[in-house]
């Protein structure tokens, strides 16, 4: 059965912080699964359409000296 109602569209930066490279990468590429896999899904009342991520991971080491991945990408949530 398809999703009625209209669609919002949400540009997202997500950022991955850890206590190392290796795992920073790792948090980000998980957050990553969790988003792809969250299509056609409903999480917190609200029905996610899809996930079309527009960057990869990439470092982005913090200003802390904390290690930092992050990606960007567009999430299409149903609304009304």
């Amino acid at each position: 059965m398809a999703a009625q109602g209209q669609t919002d569209q949400m540009l997202a930066l997500v950022e991955c912080w850890a206590a190392t490279e290796d795992d920073a990468e790792d948090l980000a590429n998980l957050v990553r699964a969790i988003l792809k896999s969250s299509r056609s899904n409903t999480v917190l009342g609200t029905f996610v359409r899809s996930w079309k991520e527009n960057s990869g991971p990439y470092r982005w080491p913090d200003e802390s000296g904390q290690e930092r991945f992050q990606f960007t990408g567009e999430l299409l949530l149903k609304i009304g």
